[in-house]
């Protein structure tokens, strides 16, 4: 059951805090939250979620008189808004639209930190993706037959993001086909189930088949998905070892998806084994600082491959996957070592750094992660 903007004022979980416009939307879901201390890209919020902002300038009408008329349209859930920072009061003009527009306007008391806040509607937002409360996940985990076989078990549990178009859920069928194709090149024995658009694969893996290469190249595929098809997804993966239950790599899976959800992740795949890594980019998602410096970094490259077609993008990956080893890069690209160098030296000229520093490759790692999970 989806948590809705009338259960934050229900279930009390800001004391003070009311409704005080848009009644008519208090059945909107809420399925994710987003903070805007200033209220400079409206246009970049996705269907619903929830607007938090303290209304800097907010009592300028000049300037924010068509602001819910653009929220509504993007299908925003609600906007809480926290007087006592810049503003004294709701301005009028936003009580008016939003009861036009059926779109709840919540007042939260002054000292909540906008930390605490995310705190506690992201709680109760995630509260119902669980294995044993969804009846999806509830109907893919009993489809699971028992125990992994012998050698190594990948299980991978996909869904469709938040932050995807009208029409998406339609055309995600070909995308897990897609992933399905990908999984058999490095699988045997792979399984397929789905229920409620999320789908779960899981095989055996091959002798020589690398588990990392996998994920690298299942986020790749999710990138594309959205560059080509504009499709986000959503995937947890897990890997098993010969005689332990399906179902843990499941639940496992199930966290993955839970902690790119808490991370505010449009897209892109969260393995078991590396869990603390996407809880450290939780906090990447309240601000686009983060997404613009990454984009800095990759812009010329990202823009040199789209305008000549060039590979340079994933040469880059591949590089830096392989720890800046020339050998191990050129071999992973079936290219000779000099074409390497050569990409290489054209990488450096892009994006103006030196590929040889500590520093600028861990930007440049960084900054990738950023692009694959969070970009526009």
């Amino acid at each position: 059951m989806d948590f809705r903007v009338r259960n934050i004022i229900e279930m009390n979980l800001f004391a003070g805090a009311k409704i005080v416009a848009g009644e008519k939307g208090i059945n909107n879901p809420v399925r994710w939250v987003n903070v805007m201390e200033i209220l400079d890209a409206p246009d970049s919020l996705q269907k619903n979620e929830m607007l938090v902002t303290t209304g800097y300038r907010m009592d300028d009408e000049k300037s924010h008189q068509d602001l819910i008329a653009r929220l509504s349209a993007r299908g925003v859930s609600g906007i809480a808004i926290q007087p006592g920072y810049y503003i004294d009061e709701i301005p009028q003009y936003v009580i008016d639209e939003a009861n036009r527009y059926g779109l709840p306007v919540l007042v939260l008391p002054k000292e909540l930190t906008f930390s605490h806040i995310m705190h506690v509607l992201l709680e109760n937002i995630n509260r119902d993706l669980s294995p044993h409360t969804d009846v999806d996940l509830v109907a893919l985990r009993e489809k699971l037959p028992g125990q992994a076989q012998q050698g190594s078990t990948v299980l991978l549990l996909t869904q469709l993001s938040y932050a995807n178009p009208t029409g998406a859920a339609q055309r995600s069928e070909a995308s897990v086909r897609r992933l399905r194709a990908l999984l058999q090149r490095r699988c045997t024995r792979v399984k397929m189930e789905s229920a409620g658009g999320k789908t779960l694969l899981y095989g055996q893996m091959n002798g020589d088949s690398s588990y990392s290469m996998l994920i690298m190249e299942i986020t790749e595929n999710l990138l594309q998905l959205f560059e080509q098809e504009q499709i986000n997804l959503l995937a947890g993966a897990a890997l098993l070892e010969g005689g332990k239950e399906l179902t843990t790599g499941f639940d496992e899976a199930v966290q993955g998806i839970e902690r790119l959800k808490k991370a505010g992740a449009r897209r892109g795949i969260c393995p078991f084994d590396r869990m603390a890594l996407f809880e450290m980019f939780e906090s990447v998602h309240k601000s686009n600082r983060a997404i613009l410096l990454a984009d800095e970094s990759l812009h010329e490259v990202i823009e040199h491959d789209r305008r000549k077609g060039t590979d340079y993008l994933h040469t880059l990956r591949m590089y830096l996957a392989c720890q800046g080893s020339l050998v191990l890069t050129s071999s992973a690209l079936y290219i000779h070592r000099h074409t390497l160098k050569n990409r290489l030296e054209r990488i450096e000229s892009l994006c103006g750094v030196t590929l040889g520093d500590y520093y600028a490759r861990l930007q440049l790692s960084i900054s990738l992660l950023i692009y694959d999970y969070f970009g526009f």
